[in-house]
């Protein structure tokens, strides 16, 4: 097949002349021309995508049991295929294996003893006290379940109750429904999920980090902060990052998906079954003020509360990893641009997604045209409301509408929200912190109206109010001002107060930090947390071998040395400042670090 590649570009180009030629005069002439552009554009641009599917051998598909063979095709790819088969025997063997008395003893001791009991009443306490009574019941109702007997539908009932998730809650959006099963069926499902967690990081692309036992979240978001930094890097096309909000995302995962998944991954039929079974016996009732409203069985969709429903969750959502990665790999979509370094095209925790990519329209239209394969095949669905596409600052008004007619939601602006922290270009200002400051507020006038003696308040402070900056104090500095307005707080809080008046404050707020051995009460100061955590950050960047940290080192490892320039991004220079304090207790030799 014969195709011109500039044709696309070309046509791209005549449909953003016409369109500026329409609005500036709006005659049918003009209009007629306008449509006849954007005709041609999408007949170009289906050209090229038909081009690009052969040549890269991808058959892509529109009804949905079609589209679920693509995502399984692409989870084969051919390069692991060996692999695969490898990991089918060896989790065939391990998932279906009947669980002895100590796997199910420990299954039970691992759950919440307290945590709210499902329809039948029971929770992990019972279980528990009366385990040498009941344990040769249950461990035959357990073996009965590896064996693909049906659960019982009193096993399998769940409650569901609605958390409210904003204030005055009344949509069914505004809710998160939260599954109470019975403690037999967690029983089972933490048996399921402690054999299959292992085994997440051989089948996992390291762009999602949700449910599993490798680098946390905090890599996550320096990665997203350096990404943000080069947003307005001079490339041709641009580059745009999408934060995805899929609406229930948990709630609407198509099983069959699931099913296609797993069999791509080399699950035997035995494994599947096990996996998906507790699911498929799942009778739901919905509490409304406390009490259960008739039973209804569920058809997709996994339990938020159940130990394995993340990890179930997590393997679907590798088909939207790999093909995506297949896809960018393949030049069927561009990449994201900083200089030569290799750049994600995502990162994914759970159901919160951002994505990085080349930012021209003909892009923007096949990542739209990927996921849109990826949402009719696994029942998800975007929430257009909360979902957003960052582009460079300056970007013209007819470059922004066109990305908004393409995937349908809004070109937002930065700073915003990822995993709980602020996502901005350069360091973080005072403004960027007034949420931290107003969580603090709340709890402390929520405990001034209650009776409490200083040694009550140097608890809450300790191990409460200290640890709401921690998750900020990981990835970034704060303002020097905003530590000295939460040192006042701690310390206005400690002393206490009498008719709003502060008590006087005995002992200088340096003397309350230090250890109890140098006579102060342990208060950890945050001038010396925030030191801390840069020098894990410095660690990482040179010893570790996560997304980020490989990123750094491509980007700034100058030699091996430690230097900031003015353009690059506060988290290198954070890690700078602090490299003369770890090298003095380091020692590098080649590439050996001790």
């Amino acid at each position: 097949m014969s195709v011109d590649l500039e044709d696309a570009r070309e046509a791209e180009d005549a449909a953003i002349k016409a369109q500026e030629r329409f609005e500036s005069c709006n005659t049918d002439d003009n209009r007629e021309a306008f449509h006849l552009a954007n005709a041609n554009l999408l007949k170009a641009c289906k050209t090229e995508e038909n081009y690009w599917a052969q040549k890269a051998n991808i058959k892509w598909l529109a009804s949905g049991d079609a589209s679920t063979k693509y995502f399984q095709s692409l989870v084969k790819g051919k390069r692991r295929q060996a692999s695969i088969r490898e990991l089918k025997d060896h989790l065939g063997k391990c998932i279906t294996t009947l669980p002895l008395e100590e796997e199910i003893k420990a299954a039970i001791w691992q759950l919440n003893p307290n945590s709210s009991a499902g329809p039948d009443g029971y929770n992990g306490e019972f279980f528990r006290h009366f385990w040498d009574i009941i344990k040769a019941d249950l461990i035959s109702a357990t073996h009965e379940y590896f064996q693909g007997i049906p659960i019982p539908m009193a096993f399998g009932s769940t409650n569901i109750t609605l958390i409210p998730k904003v204030e005055g809650a009344r949509e069914i959006g505004d809710y998160r429904p939260i599954a109470l099963s019975t403690f037999f069926s967690k029983m089972l499902s933490r048996i399921m999920a402690n054999r299959l967690g292992p085994m997440l990081n051989k089948i996992i692309s390291p762009e999602q980090a949700g449910f599993q036992k490798r680098e946390g979240i905090e890599e996550h978001i320096l990665l997203t902060n350096e990404l943000m930094h080069n947003l307005d890097s001079k490339v041709r096309g641009g580059n745009v990052m999408i934060k995805l909000d899929m609406a229930k995302a948990f709630d609407k995962i198509s099983w069959n998906f699931l099913q296609a998944i797993l069999q791509a991954f080399g699950f035997n039929e035995q494994s599947i079954c096990l996996l998906l079974q507790n699911l498929r016996a799942t009778y739901m009732s919905v509490l409304v003020n406390g009490k259960p409203n008739g039973f209804f069985k569920i058809k997709r969709g996994v339990k938020q509360g159940d130990p394995l429903s993340p990890l179930l969750f997590i393997i679907g959502s590798e088909g939207f990893a790999r093909s995506l990665n297949h896809a960018i790999n393949s030049g069927y979509i561009s990449p994201y641009k900083v200089g030569k370094t290799r750049v994600v095209s995502h990162l994914a925790f759970a159901d919160d997604l951002i994505i990085f990519l080349k930012g021209d329209l003909r892009n923007i239209l096949r990542f739209r045209h990927l996921l849109d394969s990826y949402l009719k095949a696994s029942g998800q669905e975007v929430n257009k409301k909360k979902s957003r596409i960052f582009c460079k600052k300056g970007s013209r008004g007819l470059y922004t509408s066109k990305l908004d007619d393409t995937l349908g939601f809004k070109v937002g602006n930065p700073p915003f929200k990822y995993l709980g922290s602020t996502i901005t270009q350069g360091k973080l200002k005072k403004t960027h912190c007034d949420h931290i400051l107003h969580h603090f507020d709340a709890y402390i006038n929520n405990w001034y109206s209650k009776e409490l003696n200083p040694m009550s308040r140097l608890i809450l402070i300790k191990h409460v109010l200290s640890a709401i900056p921690m998750h900020t104090l990981a990835v970034q500095d704060l303002p020097k001002s905003i530590i000295r307005t939460i040192h006042g707080k701690l310390a206005n809080f400690f002393w206490g107060s009498k008719q709003g008046r502060n008590h006087y404050h005995w002992a200088k707020w340096g003397t309350l930090t230090r250890p109890t051995g140098e006579g102060g009460l342990g208060i950890r100061n945050l001038e010396d947390i925030q030191k801390a955590s840069a020098l894990k950050l410095w660690w990482k960047s040179l010893t570790g071998n996560s997304l980020w940290a490989r990123f750094m080192k491509n980007k700034y490892a100058r030699e091996g040395t430690f230097e900031a320039k003015i353009y690059d991004s506060a988290s290198w220079k954070r890690i700078c400042r602090i490299s003369p304090i770890g090298l003095q207790f380091t020692t590098i030799t080649n590439q050996n670090v001790c």
